[in-house]
């Protein structure tokens, strides 16, 4: 499928690309924050079955990548239908759930296209790269200099973007560049990634995304290649695409085992650090090999608590084939990661125009946006020691469990729970739609939730959606009373508040208070209420001229 290419031996080349002219975030869509599967080498059928057998288990699928060889040749945007019959069916069925696709790609034409020579004839080829030898074969990598080059590849990519495609998987062709200068590889790597970005929101008028390798650390892992070749283990850092057109970002391949996943938090955090919004990484690797249940849960749990959540490659990644219990605990991380879609898609636009991604590293951890805090565990047994950063914390696991700014957590944790907490007090928006989530009761397919954490704690955030919706939520929580207010509303909101352990002395919205009714009993488009079970509170609130507001009183 794809392969690191050598850039040179020493060459470094992890320095940032030219910024956005634009100060305007492009539109984004929020199927970018949720659970994307794929598989290499699929079919129609296969590509099916996947997604089938993810939702017979209830498990959420917010997108596929259907990557190569999909097509009659490669990059000439022509789906293969001996492999993919039906395809616009299939397309069409996908889009019916929900689900978006992304296409594989390159910028390569090889020698066997019909085109090739066509386009080899014109100068259409970055001159010194008509013949390029790469992974899939040898053609010439399109000139995006030349504008009559770019009117052909156009027309050769509309093909596509015409059947209603939703992103691509833009692959690293571009390494060998780097030869005629580094300038020359990030200049080519600009207008690569960029127009494929650019071009298809042109074309289309839709929020196309690309998916595209960040910083990568070039290394005998990278390259699938054993320890021993490289003793030293020194590796220069590659650059792909620009952070300003890389809506998703992904760490390249790995090999399924622990140094396998080392290698993927090594380029996370670096990706990181040079500002990729929305950073994500094969779930298990993509390299071929066997990895056992431990290592894939673990992949699994750190890769549902990144922005993106992406699960494929060449090994096995089908939940199911690692047992019930591995089914009950994926199931879990997913539609934990469906919900987070409201969170990290209202923080994205602010980090976004300050460079910055969605997570914060400290260290070997990090933030996921600023309310959760993730300290991934990278080898066998599940133990590890970690230090919490500033605040006061309750675990994910189980909100009950405080913790202190600079706490030392040394634990072994079992394979079902994983080192996640979020900070006291805290408000964290979710799109909820899961029995397996926060979802009030059946009656509900969806809810917007506001989920209030348990202990003291204030703050303001801004809340957004892809319909081009803006507001805020305020919050103060005390021992004794809760206070939320909210504008800019299209739609009711459920508000959770966590560990309300006695019936409150009052409930009330707009002054008005409201009645206690059972759980069960609240239906979507009803009127104020509230109900409590578990120790949590469930309070729906309905907007008026797009505000709500509510306060309980404990005491």
């Amino acid at each position: 499928m794809r392969k690191i290419l050598v850039f040179g031996l020493g060459i470094f080349l992890a320095s940032a690309l030219a910024p956005a002219p634009d100060k305007k975030i492009p539109e984004y869509p929020a199927f970018i924050f949720g659970h994307i599967v794929w598989e290499d080498e699929s079919t129609t059928q296969s590509l099916r079955d996947l997604v089938k057998g993810y939702q017979e288990r209830e498990i959420p699928v917010s997108g596929v990548i259907i990557d190569s060889p999909w097509e009659t040749a490669y990059n000439n945007f022509e789906f293969d239908a001996k492999r993919y019959p039906e395809y616009q069916k299939l397309l069409s069925d996908l889009k019916s759930q929900n689900i978006a696709v992304i296409l594989w790609i390159t910028s390569a034409i090889n020698t066997e296209d019909p085109e090739y020579q066509y386009a080899l004839e014109k100068g259409y080829y970055f001159p010194g790269f008509e013949k390029y030898k790469w992974w899939k074969g040898t053609g010439g990598l399109i000139d995006y200099n030349n504008p009559e080059a770019m009117k052909f590849w156009h027309r050769r990519v509309n093909k596509a973007l015409d059947l209603g495609i939703d992103g691509w998987k833009v692959d690293g062709v571009e390494g060998a560049v780097a030869v005629r200068g580094i300038n020359k590889q990030r200049e080519y790597s600009r207008l690569y990634y960029s127009d494929f970005f650019y071009y298809s929101r042109e074309h289309t008028g839709r929020p196309i995304v690309i998916m595209a390798r960040g910083i990568e650390e070039f290394n005998e892992h990278s390259s699938g290649l054993p320890r021993w070749t490289n003793p030293l283990r020194l590796g220069p850092d590659i650059v792909f695409a620009p952070q300003e057109v890389s809506f998703m970002t992904w760490m390249g391949d790995q090999t399924p085992n622990w140094d396998g996943i080392k290698d993927a938090h090594r380029d996370f955090g670096k990706s990181v650090q040079a500002g990729y919004l929305v950073p994500g990484f094969d779930i298990g690797g993509y390299r071929s090999g066997d990895p056992d249940k431990e290592l894939f849960i673990r992949w699994a749990q750190f890769g549902a608590f990144v922005p993106m959540m992406e699960n494929g490659g060449n090994p096995e990644h089908r939940p199911w084939e690692f047992g019930e219990d591995a089914v009950e605990i994926y199931r879990q991380l997913a539609v934990w990661h469906e919900e987070l879609k409201w969170y990290l898609y209202s923080l994205a636009e602010e980090k976004f125009l300050a460079k910055k991604s969605l997570v914060e590293m400290h260290g070997k951890n990090f933030l996921l946006g600023d309310s959760i805090f993730v300290a991934p565990i990278l080898k066998p047994g599940g133990k590890i020691s970690f230090q919490l950063p500033e605040g006061n914390w309750r675990s994910w696991y189980d909100l009950s469990k405080t913790f202190k700014t600079g706490e030392t957590i040394n634990q072994q944790f079992p394979i079902s729970e994983f080192p996640v907490y979020v900070i006291e007090g805290s408000l964290i928006p979710l799109w909820v739609s899961s029995k397996y989530g926060h979802l009030l009761n059946a009656s509900f397919a969806s809810q917007d939730t506001f989920w209030l954490l348990p202990g003291n704690g204030e703050g303001t955030r801004v809340l957004l959606d892809p319909d081009g919706n803006q507001g805020s939520v305020s919050w103060k929580r005390t021992e004794t009373s809760i206070e939320v207010s909210a504008q800019g509303l299209k739609r009711e909101v459920i508000l959770l508040a966590e560990e309300i352990n006695k019936t409150p002395l009052s409930v009330s919205s707009s002054d008005k208070s409201l009645k206690k009714v059972e759980c069960s009993s609240i239906k979507p488009a009803g009127e104020d209420e509230f109900c409590q079970q578990d120790q949590k509170l469930f309070l729906r609130l309905i907007p008026k001229e797009g505000k709500v507001d509510a306060k309980i009183v404990s005491e």
